[in-house]
């Protein structure tokens, strides 16, 4: 079963290996978001890169979504709110 996080700033939501499920934008003025495999805060590996989206967007990787081999990091600049989803 999947877990959820709501955000509208930068965090590590997962420090261990996992699953990427979901992203779901809920408001943003000019907002980006770039999501790491990392359990601290290293921004070496990209799983998504630095990400524009408009508001009321969805992306959704499937019941076993993006694997990650040791972490979940979220760096959000400017004003985003998002939705994640995780295992």
């Amino acid at each position: 079963m999947a877990q959820y996080v709501q955000l509208s700033a930068t965090a590590n939501i997962k420090r261990a290996g996992g699953r990427l499920c979901s992203l779901t934008v809920s408001s943003t003025s000019s907002g980006t978001i770039t999501i790491y495999d990392s359990d601290a805060l290293s921004t070496s590996v990209k799983v998504i890169d630095t990400l524009t989206p408009a508001a009321n967007a969805h992306f959704f990787w499937g019941d076993e979504g993006l694997a990650i081999d040791d972490g979940i990091y979220v760096v959000i600049a400017n004003t985003l709110s998002v939705t994640i989803g995780f295992k």
